[in-house]
C-alpha cells in the first residue's frame, strides 16, 4: 500500500544555527521550500551568504519568488520534453530576492545523510528550482525505500542580463562579472554551512548539473554616458528587462574572468592536470557522466530548426571555409552530407555531428581524464510524447526521466528505465551501489534504454554497438586536426 500525503503540516523544523522553520509534508517526503540563501544589495551586486540570529521564524511552505527570466519559460522548457505537467503556484519574479533554495528530507528524518544538490539548466536564460518537472520529492522518497535515504536541494540563481552581463563599465563600476555562477558558489556555502540541520552531511555533497556591445543597443542605451548606462540597468524596471530580450541576449553565459572561468572550456584543458584547467580535478572525489543519445536536439530548438531551409549549402560552406576543402569533404562525407541531400535530412545530420563533438566525445574524454572514480551511462530511452523527436533521445528527456514527476505520463515500461537511472543517481550519491566504474583497462558504460526493447538498463564496453554511440568520431577527429578542430567547426556554425 503506497503512502499517501499526511494531512496538516509537520512539527516545525528546529535548526540550531537558523531558528524554526515551519515546512510541509509531501508524498514520503517533507520539503522547506523558498528559503532565502543570499541577499542582494541591488541586482547586479555580487551575492551575501544569509547570516541568522537562530531564532528565526520561517514559513518554508511555499516557493519563492523566481529570478528575472522570460515569461512563461516553465512551458517552454516542458515544451522541449514535449510534455507538459501541472504547473505550480509560485510568486511573482523578482530581481532582488530570487535567491532561495528547497530543501527536501524524507519523513522519517535522519542524520549525515548525503546529499544531492541540483543545478538546473537553460541555457544561462531560464529556469527555476520552482519548475514542476524539477521537483526532487519522489527521488527522496525512493531513496528511502532503497534504504539509502538522501537529502536534495535545488535552488535558483540570477540569469540573463542580471547573472551574466558584463562590460568594462559595469567592471569599473565594480560590479562582478559571471553573477550567476557566484550565486551559485554562494548556494553552496549556504549548503555546507547549514544542511546538517536539515540532516544532511556537508561533507557528502554530490553536485547534479544540466545543460546552460548589441545588449546595450537593444536596451536603449547606447547613448548614455557609462555611469548613465550602470544606473539605468539599476534602475530599469525587471518587466522592461524581460519584454527587451533578444536573440542576441540570450547568448549571454559564463565569461573568461581569470577566476570563476580562468581558461577556455575545450578538450585540450582536459590534458592539463592542473587545478587552473579543472579545479575538479583537485578536489571533487567521484564522477557521475550520463549524455543522451540526441542531445543536440537543444541547438535546433533554438537556433538549427530556424535554419533549415539552406542548412545544406550552408553548412557545406561553412565546413570549406573553416576546414579546408579535403578536411570539410571528410566531414560531410562522414555524415552523409552531399549534393542529394535534402536540407531535412542534413539538419538531422548536423544535429547528430553536434551530439557527437559537443556532448558524446566530451564525456568520453573527461571519463578518459578524470583522477578519480568515474561512471559514465549513455541515456538511451526514446522520447513517447507526439512533437518534433517522438522516438529519439532529445535533450533534457533523461532529466524528466530521472526525478520522476512524469511518472503519470508514460507507460509502466517506460517507468522501468526511470526507476533504473533514478536509482542509479541515488547509489552514486550515497556511495551504496555497484556502478561499473569505467577504467582505462576495463572501459564499461551503463546504457539505459530503450524500453520498447525490454532495456531499463545494461552494461556494456565503451566501444560496444550496443552504446549506439559512434566512437568513430575519434579517429575522424584524428585525421581532421583533433576534437577541438571539430568543436570550434561546431560552435561556429552555430555562432554564424
Amino acid at each position: 500500500m503506497h503512502p499517501q500525503i499526511p494531512l496538516g503540516l509537520p512539527s516545525p523544523l528546529h535548526h540550531s544555527a537558523i531558528g524554526r522553520l515551519q515546512g510541509k509534508y509531501g508524498k514520503g517526503v517533507i520539503q522547506y521550500l523558498g528559503i532565502k540563501y543570499a541577499s542582494l544589495e541591488d541586482r547586479l551586486a555580487e551575492p551575501q551568504v544569509i547570516e541568522y540570529s537562530g531564532s528565526e521564524e520561517i514559513d518554508a511552505t511555499r516557493h519563492g519568488p523566481p529570478v528575472i527570466t522570460p515569461p512563461n519559460s516553465a512551458a517552454i522548457e516542458m515544451g522541449f520534453i514535449q510534455k507538459e505537467i501541472a504547473q505550480l503556484n509560485i510568486p511573482e519574479m523578482s530581481d532582488i530576492h530570487g535567491l532561495n533554495l528547497n530543501v527536501t528530507t524524507p519523513t522519517e528524518g535522519g542524520k549525515n545523510l548525503p546529499v544531492i544538490v541540483y543545478i538546473h539548466g537553460g541555457g544561462f536564460t531560464f529556469g527555476s528550482s520552482s519548475y514542476p518537472h524539477y521537483d526532487q520529492s519522489k527521488v527522496i522518497e525512493l531513496s528511502a525505500i532503497m534504504d539509502q535515504p538522501l537529502v536534495a536541494i535545488n535552488f535558483n540563481y540570477r540569469l540573463g542580463i542580471a547573472g551574466f552581463l558584463t562590460s568594462q563599465e559595469l567592471r569599473s563600476a565594480g560590479y562582478k562579472s559571471n553573477r550567476g555562477l557566484l550565486d551559485q558558489r554562494a548556494a553552496l556555502s549556504w549548503i555546507k554551512k547549514y544542511v546538517s540541520g536539515f540532516g544532511g552531511d556537508p561533507e557528502r555533497l554530490t553536485v547534479v548539473g544540466q545543460s546552460a556591445g548589441a545588449v546595450v543597443q537593444t536596451l536603449g542605451l547606447g547613448d548614455l554616458t557609462p555611469d548613465e548606462r550602470v544606473k539605468s540597468l539599476l534602475a530599469m524596471p525587471q518587466e522592461q528587462l524581460v519584454a527587451q530580450i533578444s536573440k542576441e541576449m540570450t547568448s549571454l553565459g559564463p565569461t573568461l574572468d581569470g577566476e570563476l572561468i580562468p581558461v577556455v572550456a575545450d578538450f585540450s584543458w582536459l590534458r592539463d592536470q592542473s587545478a587552473k584547467a579543472v579545479p575538479g580535478f583537485k578536489w571533487c572525489e567521484r564522477l557521475l557522466s550520463i549524455e543522451s543519445q540526441f542531445d543536440g536536439t537543444i541547438f535546433a530548438l533554438v537556433n538549427l530548426n530556424f535554419r533549415e531551409q539552406g542548412i545544406k549549402k550552408a553548412f557545406s560552406n561553412y565546413a570549406h571555409e573553416s576546414l579546408g576543402e579535403e578536411s570539410a569533404s571528410k566531414l560531410l562525407n562522414f555524415y552523409g552530407i552531399n549534393s542529394a541531400t535534402a536540407d531535412s535530412e542534413a539538419l538531422e545530420s548536423i544535429i547528430q555531428f553536434i551530439t557527437e563533438i559537443a556532448f558524446y566525445a566530451p564525456s568520453i574524454k573527461l571519463a578518459e581524464a578524470w583522477p578519480g572514480p568515474v561512471f559514465l551511462g549513455h541515456f538511451n530511452e526514446r522520447n513517447p510524447w507526439d512533437g518534433p523527436y517522438k522516438g529519439k533521445t532529445n535533450h533534457l528527456l533523461d532529466i524528466a526521466y530521472l526525478w520522476g514527476n512524469y511518472n503519470q505520463s508514460y507507460t509502466r515500461q517506460n517507468w522501468t528505465v526511470a526507476r533504473a537511472l533514478a536509482e542509479a543517481v541515488v547509489s552514486f550519491v550515497s556511495e551504496k551501489g555497484s556502478l561499473p566504474e569505467f577504467k582505462p583497462e576495463n572501459s564499461l558504460v551503463t546504457v539505459y534504454g530503450p524500453s520498447e526493447e525490454n532495456i531499463s538498463s545494461h552494461v556494456v564496453g565503451w566501444d560496444d554497438e550496443r552504446t549506439r554511440r559512434n566512437d568513430a568520431i575519434f579517429q575522424l577527429a584524428d585525421e581532421l586536426g583533433g576534437l577541438d578542430m571539430l568543436l570550434e567547426t561546431a560552435q561556429g556554425f552555430l555562432r554564424a
